[in-house]
């Protein structure tokens, strides 16, 4: 009977597992309306309980879908703010995002701003899963995890941040609209993010001025210009978290550009390639010194810690051989933009060790350090990974071998004890191994 009920309960899990695997969070695209690869984004901060929003789903939606979704000029991106003062828009939140999860995010949009008073129970969501035939298992499990109103909640944040307080608010091309405006106003705001982003000059402006000379894309400038007898001004600007827009000044003229940025858009200028950094560092002197460093509260580049190791090993000398011997850097994180480089706009190329395991030694600025590692230990001219063990040590993600644990000492992994076995997070003694393996020989013969 106990065999038996711990057979049903492995199936139980393993079935929990298997539901699980069937449901894939749901990204923006599931809340799409038109071609992502449009021009032009127009994202909007909706509550399914709000009669505002009704009205422009129900009236103005359809005449923007007409002209400038089904054309794929732009796409329409639907985000969750749902108000406190709404009793079920938070629960109708949670609804659409599983129903996002399956493709049917729009079925769920019509019929929740179709039945504004209506207060829906979990009983009521489930029921109109069904009839969408979704997969009903994957909709509950959907409907109370954390990550789906941590969703709801990452796009209610966002809202706040950039000042939203009202629903439903759009943003469009750098413009923010509030309430349910008349379609000419979304028309109005639309086509002068088309015309921004297709760019090109202007044959009625006659002076033009950019503060950042030109195309410069990781500077955020400033282009003022005459047109047409008055003063006007362009500040470059990010579409989306991507495209940049740069203004310019061309024969006198101006005219902008859409730009993509490798490695993100942010407050009008192309983002700078991040530098790698890591929170800990051991290095060993000449001499047999060492030193284990590390900082929690931030992160380092690979240069800031190797200037440590040489200014702590800088009079340490063995045989005529003086500074870092070995040098070992792990736990990775973002040390953010380089400040030179921010300044200028620009990468360096030597900041870069992000395919290197052992640096080559053949660079200028390492020659008189013989061996670097990464996420790894040195140990006799080598880089061991973490793990390795090696004559009763293991190479320990501090990047240093460590003598393996005696029995009953706390532990995370096999390899950090001596007798190669965790168990509970204690160390197994070698004694006990060896009296089951003995057990087990008698038992069996």
């Amino acid at each position: 009977m106990k065999l038996y009920s711990i057979f049903l309960t492995f199936l139980f899990i393993i079935s929990l597992i298997f539901i699980s695997s069937l449901a894939s969070a749901a990204t923006d695209s599931d809340r799409t309306l038109g071609d992502e690869d449009s021009a032009v984004t127009m994202e909007v901060f909706t509550d399914f309980q709000g009669p505002f929003d009704a009205k422009w789903w129900n009236n103005t939606l359809p005449l923007i879908e007409e002209k400038y979704v089904s054309t794929d000029k732009i796409n329409i991106v639907f985000k969750y703010f749902p108000l406190s003062s709404h009793s079920n828009a938070f629960d109708r939140a949670r609804a659409a995002e599983c129903a996002a999860e399956q493709g049917d995010f729009f079925k769920f949009a019509d019929e929740f701003y179709e039945r504004l008073s209506f207060n829906y129970d979990y009983e009521d969501f489930v029921e109109l899963a069904k009839e969408n035939d979704m997969n009903i298992p994957v909709f509950e499990i959907c409907f109370y995890s954390s990550n789906t109103e941590n969703r709801i909640s990452k796009d209610s944040n966002e809202a706040m941040e950039r000042g939203f307080n009202g629903v439903p608010t759009f943003y469009v091309g750098g413009q923010e609209i509030a309430g349910s405006q008349p379609y000419s106003t979304f028309e109005e705001a639309i086509e002068e993010a088309l015309r921004k982003v297709e760019g090109g000059s202007d044959p009625r402006i006659v002076t033009c001025k950019d503060s950042d000379n030109g195309k410069d894309y990781e500077l955020s400038g400033k282009t003022s210009y005459s047109f047409e007898g008055q003063r006007k001004t362009h500040e470059d600007f990010c579409i989306d978290n991507k495209t940049l827009i740069e203004g310019y000044c061309e024969d006198r003229k101006f005219s902008n550009i859409s730009y993509e940025c490798e490695h993100g858009c942010l407050n009008g200028y192309c983002l700078p390639k991040p530098v790698k950094g890591f929170r800990h560092a051991y290095w060993t002197c000449y001499d047999g010194d060492n030193q284990t460093s590390e900082d929690n509260s931030s992160c380092k580049t690979y240069e800031t810690w190797k200037s440590y190791a040489r200014e702590y090993c800088e009079d340490n000398c063995l045989d005529g051989k003086c500074g870092v011997n070995s040098f070992s850097i792990s736990k990775e994180c973002n040390a953010g933009f380089n400040d030179e480089d921010k300044e200028n706009g620009k990468d360096k190329e030597d900041n870069d060790d992000s395919d290197f395991n052992e640096i080559d030694n053949n660079e200028t600025d390492d020659k008189e350090i013989p061996l670097v590692c990464e996420n790894s230990c040195p140990l006799d001219d080598k880089c061991y990974p973490f793990g390795y063990r090696k004559v009763k040590k293991f190479c320990s993600d501090e990047g240093l071998f460590v003598s393996q644990f005696e029995s009953e000492v706390t532990c995370e992994n096999n390899f950090e004890c001596s007798s190669n076995v965790c168990i509970s997070n204690n160390c197994v003694s070698q004694s006990l191994i060896d009296k089951i393996f003995n057990w087990f020989r008698n038992l069996f013969g």
